[in-house]
């Protein structure tokens, strides 16, 4: 890009300087007329970052043919390939016609009555698992056999282990190719359209149209001594977004959400606003991961709706002009070096022009080109005021330079989310914020339903027991009532006071009432206990979509209570607004930009039923 920039600004000064002599021209006009042409020039050159989609398949489908090549599904794999690419296999999912044949046809469905919601908890781990690593736009080969290879490794359990089921797991590999290469598909669309020659060039007119008018209103003698460094302010400012984000983001995030409840109401709010009733389940599947998606865009957010022009800039601004007059005045000491010797110096002012041209030949030697701006003419000062020139350029520089870099500044007033949650991954800064939370916040989940702990202290010996006051209904996890095939709507708290409720662990039912026995770090209080409330945000949510979580457990909708019917939405948001933690903040530590975070919960959950 910095070649590309560099030729567009030669094209330009070469325009600007046949012209330069003629005062008849409208040189808007002129630049306008000139610049399709200048761009058409170069967009020939211009080189194409991303795979085509064809590549792309072919690329996934060899890939994963090659890391199961010696591996019993192989063959499987490649006889489905044969019937259709996985374009194809993303969107089927209909396992059933790759079981084996061997068995009566209730045994099959018992089979799958057990074990479609760990495929499908496998399918959707490998899903977001690819989600949270592609953070450049561009297709990573490596990046996706990383993630085939995990979804394999979970695939071989026990229960899957059988040569019978070659041809199922090899149905559901290639479900999963297709589906990650769906998404990096997706992914290089964003990015191609972010870095398109003509978005690229867009970025660039405005900057150029400055150039090219200052080209044309300047004279031949050195483009006079003021000079704008070109790319010098182009990158974003990572120290200034670094200072706004510990200042401002982590306060709002930290010191108004100090604690785990809090930090849970914080997601909670954010997914009422998509009202998905998918992302419930995964919620229910790994609270950590989801967290850190839902911070992870709702700070970038927050960076795109406050940081425009002067937030970017106005930090890197002081440090520009600074660097800027040190290299001015190293120009100033060369120039002064190479005439120092001669002995007319003190009495021939035509020797200034020559010393012009030293200054100028060296802030060129340190390829910064010199573009004119209207100020002092250099001619205007006699040799023997060298000194005061130094003193008089310098007090200029630092005076008005401030200004005239703001007005060259060519950056987006709006930046986009997906573009600033990419920076602020590239950057470190993201991944210092959730490493913190992921270090501070217990992300332990109740292993009857799913819900978060949401003891306030942070983790550690002080811990001390797991515990939520925000049980999910049964039916969220895809519990069923007791013999029946409907969700169930009733929470822990309920069932744990009960003397029928089971729950089942380890292929084993047990009482609710005895959890203890499995899970003897979580309290869960019986309903006959506690405070009554009304937790309206559940009841919402699984009344609101209860039909989906029903088609997704592949069972009969929840009998829902009457008393549940006149929930509002609004309700359920101020659920998540109440005030429950008065005890002192979490203290934000320093954040390492070099400090990186690897996101993984090792969580032995009970499945309800």
């Amino acid at each position: 890009m910095a070649k590309l920039r560099t030729k567009l600004r030669e094209d330009a000064e070469l325009t600007a300087s046949r012209l330069k002599s003629s005062q008849k021209h409208d040189l808007e006009k002129l630049f306008a007329s000139n610049w399709n042409k200048w761009v058409k020039e170069q967009e020939k050159d211009f080189p194409h970052t991303v795979m085509s989609e064809k590549a792309l398949i072919a690329t996934c489908e060899d890939l994963l043919v090659s890391i199961t090549m010696d591996m019993a599904i192989s063959s499987g794999i490649e006889n489905l390939l044969r019937k259709g690419g996985i374009n194809k296999h993303a969107v089927d999912n209909n396992w059933v016609d790759y079981f084996p044949t061997k068995g009566d046809s209730r045994h099959v469905e018992q089979w799958f009555h057990r074990n479609t919601n760990i495929l499908k908890g496998i399918i959707d781990e490998s899903l977001m698992d690819m989600e949270e690593r592609i953070y450049e736009k561009k297709f990573d080969a490596n990046l996706l056999q990383c993630v085939l290879r995990d979804a394999l490794q979970k695939l071989s359990l026990k229960r899957f282990s059988s040569e019978p089921h070659c041809l199922l797991k090899a149905k559901v590999m290639l479900h999963i190719c297709g589906k990650l290469c769906d998404i990096a598909l997706q992914r290089q669309r964003e990015y191609e359209a972010e870095n398109s020659f003509l978005a690229l060039m867009e970025n660039e007119k405005e900057s150029l149209r400055k150039d090219f008018l200052a080209f044309c209103k300047s004279d031949d003698l050195a483009h006079r001594v003021i000079q704008v460094f070109q790319d010098i302010l182009t990158p974003l400012a990572v120290s200034y977004v670094y200072d706004f984000l510990k200042e401002h983001v982590l306060q709002y995030i930290l010191t108004y959400r100090p604690d785990n409840r809090s930090m849970n109401k914080f997601v909670l709010f954010n997914m009422i606003k998509q009202n998905c009733g998918l992302d419930y389940i995964t919620y229910t599947t790994d609270q950590m991961k989801f967290v850190s998606s839902v911070l992870t865009m709702e700070i970038s957010i927050l960076c795109c709706q406050v940081q425009g022009r002067n937030l970017k800039m106005r930090y890197q601004a002081d440090d520009a002009v600074n660097s800027m007059i040190n290299r001015l005045k190293e120009a100033v000491e060369h120039a002064n070096i190479d005439i120092k010797d001669t002995k007319e110096a003190k009495h021939d002012s035509s020797l200034f022009k020559l010393w012009v041209q030293n200054f100028f030949r060296a802030l060129n030697s340190k390829t910064y080109s010199v573009r004119p701006e209207i100020s002092m003419e250099p001619l205007s000062y006699n040799v023997q005021d060298l000194s005061f020139f130094i003193k008089e350029f310098t007090t200029f520089v630092k005076r008005d330079f401030s200004q005239i870099i703001m007005q060259q500044l060519n950056l987006p007033d709006a930046p986009n989310a997906t573009g600033m949650k990419s920076f602020l991954r590239k950057s470190g800064l993201l991944d210092s914020i959730l490493s913190f939370v992921s270090n501070n916040m217990c992300f332990e989940q109740c292993p009857l339903c799913g819900a978060p702990c949401e003891n306030p202290l942070p983790k550690g010996p002080k811990h001390g027991s797991h515990f939520s006051l925000t049980h999910l209904p049964s039916g969220i996890s895809g519990g069923k009532s007791q013999n029946t095939p409907h969700l169930e709507t009733a929470d822990c708290e309920t069932r744990v006071g009960s003397e029928i409720a089971i729950y089942t662990y380890r292929g084993q039912q047990k009482r609710c009432k005895d959890y203890k026995e499995d899970f003897p770090s979580w309290k869960i209080l019986p309903k006959i206990e506690l405070l009554p409330r009304n937790q309206y945000y559940w009841k919402w949510i699984m009344k609101t979509h209860n039909e989906e979580f029903a088609k997704h457990y592949r069972c009969s909708p929840a009998i829902i209570p009457p008393s549940w019917e006149n929930i509002t939405k609004e309700q359920a948001i101020n659920d998540t607004k109440e005030v429950i933690w008065t005890g002192p903040s979490i203290t934000m530590p320093p954040i390492s930009v070099q400090l990186n975070m690897s996101v993984s919960t090792n969580q032995q959950k009970g499945h309800t039923s």
